[in-house]
Formats: structure tokens, sequence, C-alpha cells
């Protein structure tokens, strides 16, 4: 099932994907100009997602095959400017500044040199991610990418638990990593913790799906589901999987992005009183359809997957 054909209890989801997909557009018109550079941006954030309300940053990072500083910090400007979006937050992880070598996303997965940002910036081109640049340096990192979780040794019977592993490795990293943000760093508690709730939630839910599939499956046949499931945003991606048992989640993530294109809603949600924030009904109302769609993308995933199904005894040990 594909978003254009989603009912009027969704169109909020279509109208922030008809817009990102206009901005989008803007994007693509800078590919040819970058061909054979080895010189790509992987775009993040809501964008890639095709969530865009009032408000997205432009999250996107540098990836160069060679040492080309200008060249990489002039796609990001182009880019930047192109889309018309507000600047990364100061995370570290996004900007023309956040430049990363080729072989160093494909290296110490999971080693002691294996940081924050490097996981981050991994997952986010396997779970949230279109090009910008060189597209045929992008793909080929990102089959590279699953060749190195999936590897021609893996038994049909397994599921892909490397790649598994680490999706679940990312999303607790991000739940950590708000503590720390909103307690030590001084960074806005309200629309951390309802995008936690809702929009990192179902990027780590359409993860789960990912590595669900490949159960009973060749390592070929592994590689090649991720890799379409890859290429689509992670609604379209429970849609593709859950068909309407994705419908009662997807009821709450429209009520979601209705509240987040709401400039207003979001500056109550970036208060610096957080004590009233937490007592405010506009953040219990929040909370309480953020219980629900939790609720909801627990009951979709058991109907579709049963009780027998490895993914259970994979995500509990």
């Amino acid at each position: 099932m594909k978003i254009g054909e989603l009912d009027g209890r969704f169109n909020h989801i279509k109208e922030a994907h008809l817009e990102s997909e206009k901005r989008l557009e803007k994007l693509g018109k800078l590919n040819e100009s970058y061909q054979n550079t080895g010189v790509f941006l992987v775009v993040n954030g809501s964008l890639a997602r095709k969530e865009l309300v009032d408000g997205s940053d432009f999250d996107a990072f540098i990836v160069q095959k060679r040492i080309s500083r200008s060249l990489a910090q002039q796609l990001w400007t182009e880019a930047h400017e192109a889309v018309g979006l507000r600047r990364p937050g100061s995370t570290g992880v996004f900007g023309e500044d956040s430049v990363v070598q080729y072989d160093e996303m494909l290296l110490n997965i999971g080693g002691s040199s294996d940081s924050n940002e490097s996981i981050t910036r991994r997952m986010l081109l396997i779970l949230e991610s279109t090009s910008v640049g060189d597209e045929a340096s992008f793909e080929e990192l990102a089959k590279a990418m699953l060749n190195r979780y999936i590897s021609d040794q893996i038994t049909d019977h397994q599921l892909a638990l490397f790649l598994l592993n680490d999706i679940i490795r990312y999303y607790r990293t991000i739940c950590v990593d708000f503590e720390f943000k909103t307690e030590e760093d001084g960074k806005p508690w309200g629309i951390r913790n309802i995008k936690l709730v809702f929009s990192r939630k179902l990027i780590y839910f359409s993860g789960l799906l990912i590595c669900a599939e490949t159960a009973q499956r060749s390592a070929l046949e592994k590689r090649a589901i991720c890799e379409r499931l890859m290429r689509l945003t992670p609604i379209e991606r429970v849609l593709s999987v859950l068909g309407e048992d994705a419908f009662e989640p997807l009821m709450y993530y429209d009520k979601f992005l209705e509240k987040m294109d709401e400039p207003e809603i979001r500056l109550n949600l970036e208060s610096e009183d957080k004590d009233a924030l937490r007592k405010s009904e506009l953040f219990r109302s929040l909370k309480n359809d953020g219980h629900h769609f939790s609720m909801s993308l627990r009951s979709a995933f058991v109907r579709h997957y049963d009780g027998s199904h490895p993914i259970h005894r994979a995500i509990m040990f």
C-alpha cells in the first residue's frame, strides 16, 4: 500500500509527504553536477522521512571517498540553499562541517571506536536517508554496508541479527542520549521527549520490520529485502509490511504531525519550564496519544508475526 492510497484519516501524513517530495525534487537537480566526484550528502530527518513540517531542519552529513573539503562543503551549501530549511541543531552529526570518509562508515562496527556519532550515521543511512550528489557512490556504500551486516555465511533460518542488534543498540543510544542532552546539555526537553515517543519510535519499529522480514531467506534474499525496504521511508515501510494493520498507529502519527506543523505548539514544547510543561494539557495530550501509539504498534506487530516467528525471541534475547 502506498501513501497516496490512504484516506482522509491520514491527510497530514499525505500533505507532509507531498511537500517533502517537492523539496527533494529541488535537491535532485544537484546530482548531475556531482557525478563521479565521490562526494555525496546523506540526507536524514523529517525531509528524508517525507514528514516535513513547519520548522523542520535540514539534517544532512557529508560522505567523501577522497578528501575534498571545499567540494564537500560546496555541495552542502548548495543543497541547504536549494531546500530552504533551517540549519541543523548543534549535535555534531549534521552540517557542513560534519564530514566522514567513505571507508570510515564501514569500519569499527561494534568496536571500541564505534562512537555514538558513528552508529547514528550508520543507522540513519539504513533507516531514514536519501542522497544528494554522487548517487552511485551512495548506492555503493549502502550495498557494502548490507554486505557487512549480512554475510554469505548466514544460514537461511537466521534473522539478520547483526543488523537487528545494531538497530536495537541505536534506539537505546537515542534514549540514553535524550537524558544527557536534556539534563546536562541544556537542550529543549519537551519537543525532544515527544519526538522520542513518536518519530524516533517509528524509525526503530520500522527497523524491526526490516529484520523480521529476513526470516527463512538466503543471504542474497535477505540483502535484497533489506535493500528494498531501506529505500522506503519509515511510514512507507510500515505500510508495505503491515498493510491495513498499520492504520491504527498511523492515525496517532497523523495527529502528531498535525501538532508538529503548528508553530505555536512547537514553541510551547520548547519551553524551559519543564514542570509547567509536564502539567500542560498540550503535553499530557501528546503523551497520552504516544502511549496509545506504542500499544497499537505492539498490537500490529503481534498480529502480523505470530508467536513462533523468530523476531520475538531475537528482540527479547
